[in-house]
């Protein structure tokens, strides 16, 4: 059996500085053919959406070299979270261009 005083400092440490989200953010991106980045901004995880009414999939990977054979598929309606310290890691792409995600992230 675990004592209150256990519980009560693991709570304090599971809450600490370190792990509340200090800022974030979001954006709203319609995705092309080409591979791009989300941008420079540093975070400690991102969340990607894409959009439901969309058409296609829309695939994530971690450089320029994107591709529907090599990415990971996120199908419309779906999301995913990425553990990583800057959105300029994650690329996104889309065959058939013209798809819609959306991106929050956490500092």
């Amino acid at each position: 059996m675990v004592s209150l005083e256990a519980l009560a400092s693991r709570l304090r440490s599971l809450l600490s500085e370190e792990t509340v989200p200090s800022a974030g953010g979001t954006l709203q991106i319609v995705v092309t053919g080409t591979p791009t980045s989300l941008g420079s901004q540093k975070c400690r995880m991102v969340t990607i959406k894409s959009d439901s009414e969309n058409t296609d999939n829309v695939y994530v990977g971690f450089d320029s070299e994107l591709s529907d054979t090599n990415g990971f598929p996120i199908e419309p309606g779906e999301c995913m979270d990425i553990v990583v310290n800057n959105l300029s890691k994650v690329y996104v792409m889309s065959p058939s261009g013209g798809q819609k995600i959306y991106v929050m992230w956490v500092c």
